[in-house]
C-alpha cells in the first residue's frame, strides 16, 4: 500500500500493533520483575527498560508496515531498535551474570549516537517523525510552566502530608549543584523519556483525540498510560500492602499531568517539550529526598491521606489545562504519524 494511499485502514492497523507490542513487552517484563524481586536483584533497570516498550512499538509497527520508510527518520528508527533489543537482552543476561549490568551504558551510548543521527537527518525527515525542535522559546516557556507547577505541588504536599518543617530540611547548596547536573546529562540520559513520549504523545495522543475527541483522548490517553505501569507498581514503586493505592495515585497522576503534557505537545508541537518535561518530572524527586539515589522510588508506602492530598493537588494544578484551547479545539490536534506520511 502506498503512503499517498494510507488512511484510516493503516491508522487502525499501526493503533493494534502498538497496543499489542507495548503491552505484551510489559506482561513480560512484569513476570521478569517479580521473579527478580523473589531473587533479591536490583530492580531499577527494569523500570529503565519498561520506557523503551512504547517507541520500540511505534517503530517497529512502521517499520513492519509496508510504508515508504524513505520519507521519515529509517536510519534512526533502526537504531533505536538496536539499543531497544541490546537493552532487553542485557536485562535477561542479569538473571544468569551476577553483576553483569550494561543498561546504564547502552543508555549513554545510544542517546550520543542517536542524537547524532538525528541531528544528520534531513529537515523533511524530522518533520515527518516530528523530531524537529520548532520553537526553542516556546519550549523553554511550557517548560518553566511545568517546573513552577512541579515545585508547588510538591512544596504543598510535603507542607500538608509531613509539615512545613520537613521542606527546609531537604533544602541545601548541594540541591541546587543536583538541578545543575540533572540539567546537564540530559543529553546523556534522554533516551528513555523519548521513548515512552514517541509512544504517548507522537503517536497515541492525536489518534485517540481523532477517535474520542480531543478531551477524551487526552483522559484515555491518561488511564492507558497510568494502567501500562501496573508491573512497575506491584513490585517495585510500592511497599508490601501499598499497591493498591500505588496503582491509584499513578493513574490518577498520569490523567493529571498527561492532561498538561497533552498542552506542552500542542502548544510547541514538540515532542522534545515532552521528553524535558517528563525527565525533569522524573529526576526532580531527588531533590525533595534526602537519599540522593533513583532507589528513593522503591517501596514507597502510599496511605490513603496521602492518596486522596495528591489527587486533589495533581487535579487542581493540572487538571484545568483540559480546557485550555489546545487540548479542546480540534485545529490545535497534532497530526497522526499516518498523516504526517500522506503529507
Amino acid at each position: 500500500m502506498e503512503i499517498n494511499t494510507v488512511g484510516k485502514e493503516m491508522e487502525d492497523s499501526l493503533l493494534k500493533k502498538f497496543l499489542i507490542i507495548n503491552f505484551s513487552l510489559v506482561v513480560m517484563l512484569g513476570i521478569f520483575l517479580y521473579f527478580a524481586k523473589e531473587r533479591g536483584m536490583e530492580l531499577g533497570n527494569f523500570a529503565v527498560l519498561q520506557m523503551y516498550f512504547p517507541a520500540f512499538a511505534v517503530i517497529l509497527g512502521i517499520l513492519t508496515s509496508g510504508i515508504d520508510l524513505e520519507k521519515t527518520t529509517k536510519r534512526s528508527y533502526f537504531i533505536y531498535i538496536i539499543f531497544a533489543i541490546l537493552s532487553m537482552l542485557s536485562l535477561i543476561a542479569q538473571f544468569f551474570i551476577k553483576d553483569f549490568n550494561l543498561v546504564n551504558t547502552l543508555v549513554v551510548v545510544f542517546s550520543v549516537v542517536i542524537l547524532i543521527s538525528f541531528l544528520m537527518e534531513g529537515k523533511d525527515k524530522k518533520e515527518v517523525a516530528n523530531l524537529k525542535l520548532y520553537s526553542l522559546k516556546s519550549n523553554l516557556l511550557v517548560i518553566l510552566l511545568f517546573l513552577l507547577l512541579y515545585f508547588l505541588e510538591a512544596f504543598l504536599e510535603i507542607t500538608l502530608t509531613e509539615g512545613f518543617g520537613s521542606i527546609s530540611q531537604l533544602l541545601s547548596s548541594d540541591k541546587l549543584i543536583l538541578l545543575l547536573i540533572i540539567i546537564l546529562n540530559f543529553p546523556l540520559s534522554f533516551l528513555p523519556f523519548l521513548g515512552e513520549e514517541y509512544g504517548w504523545r507522537f503517536f497515541l495522543q492525536p489518534i485517540l483525540q481523532k477517535k474520542y475527541g480531543m478531551r477524551k483522548g487526552i483522559i484515555l490517553l491518561g488511564f492507558i498510560w497510568g494502567i501500562w505501569h501496573l508491573p512497575l507498581n506491584l513490585f517495585y514503586y510500592s511497599a508490601d500492602g501499598s499497591q493498591l493505592t500505588s496503582i491509584l495515585s499513578q493513574i490518577g497522576f498520569c490523567i493529571a499531568v498527561g492532561i498538561f503534557f497533552a498542552y506542552a505537545y500542542a502548544k510547541t508541537k514538540s515532542i522534545w517539550s515532552v521528553v524535558c518535561i517528563h525527565y525533569l518530572n522524573n529526576n526532580l524527586i531527588l531533590f525533595f529526598s534526602d537519599n540522593i539515589d533513583p532507589s528513593v522510588i522503591e517501596g514507597n508506602v502510599i496511605t490513603w491521606h496521602d492518596l486522596v492530598i495528591k489527587m486533589i493537588l495533581v487535579f487542581i494544578l493540572y487538571g484545568g489545562f483540559l480546557f485550555i484551547k489546545y487540548n479542546s479545539k480540534k485545529e490545535y490536534r497534532i497530526d497522526t504519524p499516518v498523516e504526517r506520511l500522506n503529507k
